[in-house]
């Protein structure tokens, strides 16, 4: 789903583990108003521009992903690399 609002948002911490390690500064809640749902297939591409409401909904099994998310505001330390990668 993109678009929308995000309905009672929660912040991720500065310091927490879902902005430092995982993914970024995030907010998370239920997405109301006007969003697009749409079904997405294996090799699917889907570009959300910075400041877009999105998430995942109907996940029958698993998602596996690729999230490329600049970093202007200089979150992750230099030379950063994801654990998972290492």
């Amino acid at each position: 789903m993109t678009g929308g609002e995000i309905l009672n948002g929660h912040r991720s911490a500065p310091d927490s583990e879902v902005t430092k390690v995982l993914n970024g500064p995030s907010c998370s809640g239920q997405i109301v108003g006007n969003y697009v749902a749409r079904k997405m297939n294996v090799g699917d591409i889907s570009v959300i521009p910075a400041g877009v409401a999105h998430g995942w909904t109907d996940i029958t099994s698993e998602v596996t992903y690729l999230s490329v998310r600049p970093d202007p505001k200089k979150v992750l330390e230099h030379g950063y690399v994801n654990p998972a990668l290492k």
